[in-house]
């Protein structure tokens, strides 16, 4: 009988461990995936294209300084999303096409910071963008 005992009181202690073991991996996944939606992706270190490092669901974008041209949309839907260059003057993000934007849509929080956006280089008298602004 006291054997019995001594196999149940095992059987319990490792059910106990087997749950704090879960409960410890469970933890450290959803710390870590915490912590890994919040790293900085680097521009063109991590991804060549701020589409694509948008599109990956980076919250914290850093561009190197570079011209960047941006043929199509960027849509960013999601709050929270910091996109920083390195620096104002050298990290520019050019306009190449009649669709290609920063589009910011139903989110907040949202700040993009130290980069020239240049949509004038593809400006043409056939375009004329820059015309409604008088430039």
């Amino acid at each position: 009988q006291r054997h019995c005992f001594l196999t149940n009181t095992w059987i319990m202690s490792t059910q106990r461990i087997s749950s704090l073991l879960w409960l410890a991996c469970t933890l450290s996944l959803l710390i870590n995936g915490a912590v890994s939606a919040q790293q900085e992706i680097i521009v063109p270190d991590n991804y060549t294209t701020l589409k694509a490092a948008v599109d990956a669901g980076a919250e914290h974008i850093y561009i190197r300084d570079g011209i960047y041209d941006i043929p199509s949309t960027i849509e960013i839907s999601r709050p929270n999303v910091l996109i920083r260059g390195e620096s104002a003057e050298g990290t520019i993000l050019r306009k190449t096409g009649i669709a290609s934007f920063i589009l910011i849509t139903n989110t907040e929080n949202v700040t993009v910071q130290d980069v020239t956006l240049d949509a004038k280089t593809y400006d043409s008298p056939t375009n004329k963008i820059w015309e409604a602004f008088g430039v």
